[in-house]
């Protein structure tokens, strides 16, 4: 039948296999949620030297915002250096960045309020899609 992704196992003992994305965030029965802070989940607030064309997004998955990636697409003559801003809806946590030194080179953060810019010194190629993994130092 379309669209039936089969049959659910609610049985007491059912485990969830360790390749299924968000795994660790799922409810197994008669346990509590893991929850390593409230949500504090950021957002994209402005981009800078991507060029014609290029843009970015903040992609978290199922987390709460603890980890995820800043997509970053370069148009057309992207500059040398370049920064996203992410916006937080509470204080900012402090964050571990981590992105390809051929497309970024050197990475850095700021925070001031809710806002962190994460800058880098490289210059990303055209119409390529690279990433900037974040995580925060210090779960909550």
């Amino acid at each position: 039948m379309p669209g039936d992704f089969g049959v659910i196992n609610t049985s007491p003992n059912f485990n969830v296999p360790s390749g299924v994305p968000g795994r660790n965030n799922l409810r197994q029965f008669g346990s509590v949620a893991q929850v390593l802070a409230a949500n504090n989940v950021p957002i994209l607030g402005a981009v800078n030297g991507l060029g014609t064309g290029g843009g970015a997004s903040i992609q978290i998955g199922e987390t709460q915002g603890d980890f995820g990636y800043i997509e970053v697409m370069a148009g057309s003559n992207p500059s040398t250096g370049g920064s996203v801003i992410m916006v937080f809806p509470s204080t900012p946590p402090t964050l571990f960045l981590a992105g390809s030194p051929d497309a970024f080179g050197t990475i850095s953060q700021v925070t001031a309020g809710n806002y962190v810019a994460v800058s880098w010194t490289g210059k990303p190629q055209a119409s390529k899609r690279d990433r900037i993994a974040y995580q925060w130092a210090t779960s909550k």
